[in-house]
Parts: structure tokens; sequence; C-alpha cells
């Protein structure tokens, strides 16, 4: 009987960064892990042990290959304090090819094919199967609800709040059915309101609170 194949994770690289010629084979790897995690969302933020472990590198290895693709301008790198991971952005180029000459431009809204009812559906099916991510030893989050939690209140206060809930359960031992409602119904008690007016970048995409940089195109904030 022949074996199972197991499909996924997978991870997307633009044709433009297969035509650079000062990336190494590790940077290759670094790269590909990284758009895994990013996946559909605007960023990521996966800590080197999980990076090494999918991009099949040592942990130093793949420090490196991850400030060589900083450097390079591949990808964003935004550091948090002690104990946090860093936030990734995987910037998307594409090459386009002619006879005479190669031109690179960024992937923008314009370059997207829009969205038809099954892809919608489809779209909506994943989300509701899409797999929690451990953020803490108890609280589980999908990335979809860590991003939302983030634009409407900050990276730094939803850090803050997933900590203590973290320390509150392992001490009452109490359950909750959604960590995702559990977190905002802490913070709504604590006085917390989410952002009514979200800022943009001059290219018009929204930013995320705790940012210093937009994590759609890659602007820094002014």
């Amino acid at each position: 009987m022949a074996d199972k194949v197991v499909i996924g994770p997978y991870g997307m690289v633009p044709l433009a960064l297969l035509q650079q010629e000062n990336l190494t084979q590790n940077d290759f790897r670094a790269f590909v892990a990284l758009s895994s995690f990013q996946g559909t969302q605007s960023y990521a933020f996966p800590g080197i042990d999980k990076i090494a472990g999918r991009a099949n590198l040592n942990e130093r290895a793949t420090i490196r290959a991850i400030s060589s693709l900083v450097r390079k301008g591949w990808v964003r790198r935004q550091r948090r304090n002690i104990g946090q991971t860093n936030i990734y952005v995987v910037l998307w180029d594409v090459a386009v090819m002619t006879d005479n000459d190669t031109t690179v431009m960024p992937l923008n809204d314009t370059t997207v094919m829009p969205l038809n009812d099954t892809t919608l559906k489809r779209t909506s099916e994943k989300r509701t199967q899409e797999e929690k991510k451990a953020f803490g030893p108890f609280v589980r989050l999908t990335n979809r609800e860590r991003e939302e939690l983030d634009k409407k209140y900050g990276l730094d206060i939803v850090d803050d709040c997933i900590e203590r809930m973290n320390l509150y359960i392992g001490q009452s031992g109490m359950k909750y059915r959604s960590h995702y409602f559990a977190v905002m119904n802490w913070l709504r008690r604590e006085g917390r309101k989410p952002r009514t007016a979200p800022k943009t970048c001059k290219n018009g995409h929204e930013l995320i609170v705790g940012l210093t940089y937009c994590p759609t195109c890659g602007v820094d904030n002014d």
C-alpha cells in the first residue's frame, strides 16, 4: 500500500525573487517559510524555532537568512519587547518580462482578480476551518482573529491582555468557549474602546497600531 501523501502548508514565491542572483539557498528557505506563515494575512509573528523548523535550518542560520532578506528588501521586520516574537511582513514584487527589458513593479490591489460568489463562499468556509494557534500556554486564536484584535486595540494592549489571560486561566482553571471574544470582553470591561477611524498610509492602506510601517505595502509611517 502506497504511503499517504500529506499536502500543506505551503508558501508562495514571486518570480522576481527567483531572478535575484544575490540570494542564497537559505534565503529562499527562510522566505518560503515566512510566506507559509503569513499566508493571506498582512503579517505573521512566528518564533524563530518555528521558522527554522519549517525552513529545515538551524536557528542561527535562520536568523542570518532573515536578516539577509531584510537587508535586501524582501522582508520587513518589527522587533518587539523581550519575550515577544518579531512581526514579519513578506513583501511581494512581480517581475513583468518583455522582449527588451524586465520591469519590477509592486503588487497592488489592481493586479488582484476580483472575488466572485464562489470564491467568497470558499473563503468563508476556509475561515471557519482555520487552525487556531497558541499565544501562550492557554490562549488560542486564529491568525485572522489576532489580526482583527491588533487592528482594533493595538499590538501592545492585546499582548498585555493575552498575557494576563494566560496567567488567569493557569491559576483558576477557567475555560472559555472563544478566547477571541473573551479578550474583547476583558478589554471592554477595562474601558478599552476599539478604534473607530483607523489611520491609513499614503497609499490608502489601513495601518495597525504599534507598527512603524504599513503591513500591506511596507511604507514607513510618518
